[in-house]
């Protein structure tokens, strides 16, 4: 695939995952596992069973539906009240699109799910009104359990479990940031010591929130938030070696996002004069 194909693609894809549903995004992402007899059958309305189904897709539903109640309630910042499944799908659209392996697209799904997975559960409301360190234990309990059980699945349809979880480890902010470094500090120093695969996941996952940014940044961001968005990225796309493909897409959405950027500042700019 060309970078002008990918980068057609990609945004193709992200505008699609602001209108689809959670079976319409999923059942995207499973089509690269169907052969043409398969995807001719279901367009036809054929209902297969479950076992007919390749391994790849019967993993990446279960993964899916997984985290979808992991993710209950979540939304994305934002104007628009996304969920926060299409920010996973644009993610591992970009991965696949690239030609990712197919654990690489199982961490591209999972890649929040221990760091976000489970906030709306009653027992994280329960521990937040009792103390910081219940809330702590909390997290590192559920953190390790969505580990455990994404690699369980994996491995039960015959995939590489560990790899998976590995990668999604290294996707995962810590939960505390050691000496006293920033979280774009710590993210960077981080990023240059990832396996490429893992680093092309995490540049897909700053360009989707870079493009939610523009069409969707809350109003609370200011001109300076969202400008500091760029740097960031361009810091691991160029420590990562320039992927061409992943620079292409990151080149238009950076001109759409200095736009907001501008507009955003004008209106600073303007409520300071009426104060």
């Amino acid at each position: 695939m060309t970078p002008e194909t990918y980068v057609q693609e990609s945004l193709k894809a992200f505008k699609f995952a602001y209108r689809a549903t959670s079976e319409e995004l999923i059942d995207d992402l499973c089509q690269s596992y169907r052969t043409k007899e398969f995807q001719a059958r279901l367009d036809a309305g054929a209902s297969p069973p479950k076992e007919e189904y390749s391994q790849e897709e019967q993993c990446l539903r279960e993964v899916w539906s997984y985290l979808e109640a992991a993710h209950y309630e979540q939304e994305r910042k934002g104007p628009i009240k996304l969920q926060y499944l299409p920010h996973i799908y644009m993610v591992a659209k970009q991965r696949q699109l690239d030609g990712a392996e197919f654990e690489t697209i199982v961490t591209a799904v999972s890649h929040d799910g221990k760091e976000d997975g489970f906030i709306s559960d009653k027992g994280y409301k329960t521990y937040i009104s009792e103390s910081s360190h219940g809330r702590r234990q909390y997290e590192h309990n559920m953190r390790e359990k969505v580990r455990a059980d994404i690699k369980d699945m994996v491995c039960n349809h015959g995939f590489d479990g560990e790899r998976v979880v590995d990668d999604m480890d290294g996707l995962t902010n810590p939960e505390e940031y050691p000496n006293g470094m920033t979280k774009l500090e710590w993210q960077l120093a981080h990023f240059k010591t990832l396996p490429e695969r893992v680093q092309r996941t995490k540049i897909a996952d700053k360009t989707g929130n870079s493009f939610d940014s523009v069409h969707n940044s809350p109003p609370s961001f200011g001109a300076d938030k969202l400008e500091s968005i760029i740097p960031s990225t361009r810091d691991m796309l160029e420590a990562a070696g320039n992927p061409e493909a992943q620079v292409a897409l990151y080149d238009v959405i950076q001109e759409d996002l200095e736009l907001v950027v501008t507009m955003r500042r004008a209106e600073e700019i303007e409520k300071g004069k009426g104060r």
